[in-house]
C-alpha cells in the first residue's frame, strides 16, 4: 500500500550482538553508544537477554513513566497534532487509556483491534539507528517496537499538508531567536 510518515512511542528497543559486532567490539560498547546519543536510560529498563542464536540488550519503557506521563502526554500530543479531530476519534482513545498504569496494560490496549489506526502497535516501522561514524555515515541498526500516534501517507501530505504545518511550527519555535524563522515553511517540491 505504500510508506507512511509516522510518529510513535518506542516502547521496546532491541540491540542484537550480531548486528552490534559489525561495528563494535562488544555489545556493551554498542549499548553505551546508544545511551550517549539518545540519553534515555531514565525512561527504559535495560536488560541483557540471551536467545538460542544471539545475545540482546533490551530497552523496555518503565511502568512508572507510563503511569505518570502516558495519559497527559497523549492528551497534549493529540491536541497539538489533531486540533480539529474529525477523523481519528482521539477522544475515544483518551477515554480508553486514561486508566492505563503499567507497561502490560499499555501493550494490551495497543495490541487489541480497537477500530482505529492510532495508539496501536506498529509492525511496519523501520529500524532505529545510531550514528557511529559521521564522516562515513555508518550506523548501527536496531529493532524498535512502537505505538503509532500519527501517520500520514503521501496523498494526505500532498493534499492537506497538515503535518507539514506542525513541523513548521516546531522549526519556528526552535529558531525563534531569528526573525528569518518567520519565513520558514515545510512543503513538497519536485
Amino acid at each position: 500500500m505504500g510508506r507512511y510518515l509516522a510518529i510513535g512511542i518506542d516502547y521496546e528497543l532491541i540491540v542484537s550482538e550480531k548486528e552490534a559486532k559489525k561495528e563494535f567490539t562488544t555489545l556493551e560498547e554498542a549499548k553505551q553508544k546508544i545511551l550517549d546519543e539518545y540519553d534515555f536510560q531514565d525512561i527504559y529498563n535495560i536488560k541483557n537477554k540471551t536467545t538460542n542464536d544471539d545475545n540482546l540488550i533490551v530497552f523496555t519503557l518503565k511502568s512508572e513513566i507510563i503511569e505518570q506521563e502516558l495519559y497527559p502526554f497523549i492528551k497534549d500530543f493529540f491536541a497539538w497534532r489533531y486540533p480539529n479531530d474529525t477523523y481519528y476519534n482521539t477522544q475515544d482513545i483518551l477515554a480508553a487509556i486514561e486508566h492505563i498504569k503499567t507497561y502490560e496494560q499499555m501493550l494490551e490496549y495497543a495490541d487489541k483491534s480497537h477500530g482505529g489506526p492510532l495508539f496501536r502497535s506498529d509492525t511496519y516501522a523501520d529500524r532505529k539507528t545510531t550514528l557511529i561514524n559521521q564522516q562515513y555515515g555508518r550506523r548501527l541498526y536496531f529493532k524498535r517496537k512502537d505505538i503509532l500516534l500519527s501517520y500520514d501517507g503521501k496523498i494526505i501530505m500532498e493534499c492537506y499538508g497538515e503535518i507539514f504545518y506542525r513541523f513548521m511550527q516546531l522549526l519556528k519555535e526552535k529558531f525563534i531567536k531569528y526573525k528569518l524563522a518567520k519565513a520558514l515553511d515545510v512543503f513538497i517540491t519536485g
